[in-house]
């Protein structure tokens, strides 16, 4: 089977958990299948026919897409018909507590429960994923918990959200993956009581044990800032990194240095066998000695996907190395990937998993090529450019797909600060092994960490605010990426002469060398074929994302929770966010609108500029989410209605605005807003010198005319500004109307209602909102009206298509 069986086997086992995933099959299907390739197999081995390969290939598809169906099978909560209710638990801590500023959040094996005045009922054992808030008193003591502690919570169980709008954050899928189905919230220090030891493994137990006490000398020694940022690149621990710190390393394209993988797994491989080295240990110890720190290292980093790829790959290298058999590395990353993947098949959508595995095969098969490239001046040092080249050009559609930008200076970044990091690691191991005999000495080097950190700091600060740092793309489709690594291998494979890819796992060094130069020792011939095909394949990166969209007039309603947002993009690509949710802090429990949902959705659609941004009043479920917008990006202008009767609720946002020199125009009823030739808003509310007690009723009431189709935006309107509305416009019929402040019950008309008569109603409203939204008379009269009826807290976002004679509905749910 060619020249690396095992690597064609887990590309058809990937494979079949992709078949699966997509077009999912039963289980007796997919075992009948086996059972017949098997029996196929049988036949064919026995006759010696070289044939046989193609039923071995299909077995591996099929046992891919069995074990992705056994997991779907077993994802089975016993806790979930409990959603929303407030009982108590028992159970044991099974994850390391990663302690933030305002809850601690900690996994639980959930084995029984109480409800109020029940008797403890016993299940099976359920992992739950457990907060702890600390927002009321940031002081107050905290229980201390670790792992294996047995717990007894008093607490409400809920659901983690699901993806309700483009480019968002799927939590629900994300811990479905992890076999969590339901978040245990504890609001008060008191409802939880923390137990002695309640099982689990020991040794994980001694490990982690270690990491938290090690983790309290850090903190104690060094600034917070530098505290968190070691302790996110030793162990993954990002939880308490600072959102700043993050966008800087994601920007600067270093972002992988604070998540553990093969960068710390081989420092702390070469560490272990240079101390071997100087011990004189003979070849069994310093294997014994290297494979048991990288279990060691795997277990105190969580067991985290890139850390285990890693891990089994060193061992795999290890093992080759010590019993002289031939290394590959392309062997390596196939065997850790079938691994971890019949441990969870689930980890091949996670993107740690991609980006691990794309940026090691990428490294491997590109870097070796990239180096003929190179004038002779960089002879001996070609790796510090080549790698992260290579890197970045395994990972570039990853990237773009999972977080929508692409870093411009990600190989400067990587060449400059890698090593300093490299040696910020190296330093935290060595404080780490001397933590246990001498504080003094770890002190020492966790200063001279800290140092380097701040240097790292310093760069990534000086960076960041440079112009054309960070491009923002939208996630690319599927047919595009498939596309783009297609002719990344045709390239390379044209430039070393040869159309095939049957040589790609040839390669028998660890670490490419030599053996990997053009053929003749010649460099690369820069043809205009070759240029050709390279310019396509920018092409394709730069029109991926215009190939996918349709030309149309779209409008998103997006669901914000309890507040209004609403995205607007012309036929001819003019751009306009309508308002951009928020929440009173009392409600938020760490949920921004505007940094959690409005950015991530702009971004996933590749736009990096807003032509408008329009406020239709400042309450805060309106007006929030345009801070953080406006702060992120380049915006043309920002309309209001008058400021002047709410501007001290105005004065941040617009002080903002001036800072950033961006135009504000205050806008009342008459005014237009020509997008292009197709497009048009008129202002319909309020009149000039109009004022209203509420500034609910002061909204700005917009009517977006695009061909036959109109869509009515109505703000917060409450009665005052209906009756306003309705005295002074008499065109109100629209095609799609979004109903005034969340279907509240004060927003309530039937003859706004009737004069608007519209095919299509939405309601932006947050999901179980304490406010009673939206009212009950207001969802009976739409189910009656023939209207079609949409909710964001049940559809999530809303889009509409208009191609100017009709519209198309889609939602998220």
């Amino acid at each position: 089977m060619l020249n690396r069986p095992l690597v064609w086997l887990a590309g058809f086992f990937v494979l079949g958990i992709i078949i699966q995933y997509i077009f999912p099959l039963n289980l007796p299907v997919l075992l009948l299948g086996a059972v017949i390739l098997i029996i196929i197999l049988v036949v064919f081995l026995r006759k010696q026919e070289k044939s046989g390969v193609i039923f071995i290939l299909g077995l591996a598809l099929i046992c891919g897409a069995l074990r992705l169906a056994l997991a779907d099978s077993h994802q089975i909560s016993s806790l979930s018909n409990l959603t929303g209710k407030r009982f108590t638990v028992q159970g044991v801590v099974s994850s390391y507590p990663e302690v933030r500023d305002d809850k601690i959040i900690f996994e639980v094996m959930v084995d029984k429960y109480k409800l109020a005045f029940k008797d403890w009922q016993p299940i099976p054992s359920e992992k739950v994923q457990f907060y702890l808030f600390k927002e009321d008193n940031p002081d107050a003591h905290v229980p201390e918990l670790a792992y294996g502690n047995s717990i007894t919570a008093h607490g409400k169980l809920v659901k983690p959200s699901k993806k309700r709008n483009p480019g968002e954050f799927d939590f629900r899928q994300y811990l479905r993956f992890r076999n969590i189905y339901c978040l245990f919230y504890i609001y008060e220090e008191e409802e939880l009581a923390v137990k002695g030891w309640g099982g689990g493994s020991y040794l994980m137990s001694v490990v982690l044990g270690a990491r938290e006490s090690f983790s309290r000398i850090v903190h104690s020694t060094l600034a917070e800032r530098q505290a968190v940022l070691l302790l996110a690149m030793l162990f993954g621990e990002k939880g308490a990194v600072m959102e700043e710190d993050l966008e800087i390393f994601r920007q600067t394209g270093i972002a992988h240095a604070l998540a553990v993988s093969g960068l710390h797994v081989g420092l702390v491989l070469l560490l272990v066998l240079s101390l071997c080295r100087t011990a004189r240990a003979g070849p069994g110890i310093s294997l014994a000695v290297s494979i048991s720190a990288l279990c060691f290292y795997c277990i105190l980093c969580a067991f985290t996907v890139t850390v285990v790829r890693a891990t089994i790959m060193g061992i795999i290298g290890l093992l080759a190395y010590f019993f002289d058999r031939e290394r590959n590395i392309y062997i390596a990353l196939a065997a850790s990937a079938i691994i971890i993947l019949m441990w969870n098949p689930f980890y091949l959508l996670d993107p740690g998993f991609q980006l691990s595995f794309s940026a090691v095969f990428a490294i491997v098969y590109l870097e070796p090529y990239l180096r003929n490239f190179l004038p002779s001046c960089f002879a001996g040092r070609e790796g510090l450019i080549t790698v992260p080249l290579a890197a970045q050009l395994g990972t570039l559609p990853v990237i773009a797909w999972h977080f929508n930008m692409i870093s411009v200076f990600a190989v400067l970044a990587n060449m400059l600060l890698i090593p300093v990091l490299s040696a910020v690691v190296i330093i935290g191991v060595f404080a780490f092994i001397l933590f246990f005999v001498s504080n003094f000495a770890a002190d020492v080097f966790l200063h001279a960490a800290g140092f380097l950190l701040q240097i790292v700091v310093f760069a990534g600060d000086s960076i960041s605010p440079l112009p054309g740092r960070v491009i923002f793309v939208a996630s690319p489709p599927i047919p595009a990426v498939a596309f783009y690594y297609l002719l990344l291998v045709i390239l390379k494979e044209r430039l070393i002469g040869t159309w095939t890819v049957i040589g790609l796992f040839r390669d028998k060094t660890l670490v490419p060398g030599p053996s990997c130069e053009m053929p003749h020792g010649k460099r690369a011939p820069v043809s205009f074929e070759n240029i050709i095909i390279i310019l396509f394949i920018l092409l394709m990166i730069s029109f991926s994302p215009l190939l996918a969209e349709v030309r149309d007039l779209k409008v998103f309603f997006l669901d914000v929770g309890q507040g209004d947002a609403v995205f607007i993009r012309s036929p001819s690509g003019s751009t306009v966010l309508v308002d951009g949710g928020g929440m009173p802090g009392y409600l938020q429990q760490g949920y921004d609108p505007g940094q959690d949902t409005v950015l991530p959705f702009l971004r996933s659609r590749g736009i990096d500029r807003l032509d408008l941004i329009i406020n239709t009043h400042p309450d805060e479920d309106h007006l929030d989410g345009l801070e953080d917008v406006l702060a992120a990006m380049p915006v043309g202008k920002v309309i209001t209605p008058p400021v002047n009767p709410w501007w001290d609720k105005y004065a941040d946002f617009l002080a903002l605005a001036r800072e950033k020199g961006v135009s504000h125009l205050e806008l009342t009823r008459g005014a237009g807003i020509k997008l292009d030739k197709d497009v048009l808003i008129k202002v319909l509310a309020p009149g000039r010198g109009e004022e209203f007690e509420s500034c609910n009723d002061s909204s700005l009431v917009l009517l977006v005319c695009h061909g036959n189709n109109r869509f009515l935006l109505l703000g917060d309107l409450e009665r005052e500004g209906i009756e306003s509305l309705l005295d002074n416009e008499k065109e109100l019929c629209c095609t799609v109307l979004k109903i005034p402040h969340h279907g509240g019950k004060s927003s309530f008309h039937k003859g706004l209602y009737k004069k608007a008569s519209p095919q299509v109603a939405v309601i932006s409203v947050g999901e179980n909102n304490t406010f009673g939204h939206p009212a009950g008379e207001v969802v009976e009269y739409w189910k009656n009206s023939g209207a079609r009826l949409y909710r964001t807290d049940l559809n999530g976002c809303v889009i509409v298509s208009s191609d100017g004679k009709k519209c198309a509905v889609q939602t998220i749910r």
